[in-house]
């Protein structure tokens, strides 16, 4: 059974304040972590938990190109995380979900 279309754009609702919030206190520590240089290992998880916020929040919206904008983002967190532990098999599959998220988004908008 095919999975059914969400709906139009035009009744997105914008992101919530508490999503607003997550995001800019997920940035603020990745700031603060880079520039006291604490650890790889709290940095690629701030990274890994700015990516989860992304694929989330793209997960709720019917709009391609807003989906594809948090996909996008979504999948740079994923890269910066991998950076910081090239061999850590989970940040490698979830870099290897959001890709696979981008391609589906791109395949349906073809056709």
């Amino acid at each position: 059974m095919a999975p059914k279309k969400r709906p139009s754009a035009s009744i997105d609702r914008p992101p919530s304040d508490v999503s607003i919030k997550a995001l800019k206190l997920i940035k603020e520590s990745i700031s603060h972590h880079s520039r006291d240089n604490i650890s790889n290992h709290g940095s690629a998880i701030l990274y890994r938990s700015l990516g989860d916020i992304h694929i989330k929040t793209a997960a709720l919206i019917g709009d391609s190109n807003k989906k594809c904008k948090h996909l996008n983002h979504a999948a740079e967190a994923a890269r910066q995380a991998l950076a910081f532990f090239k061999k850590s098999m989970p940040l490698a599959l979830f870099h290897a979900k959001v890709l696979f998220e981008l391609a589906a988004i791109h395949e349906d908008n073809k056709g």
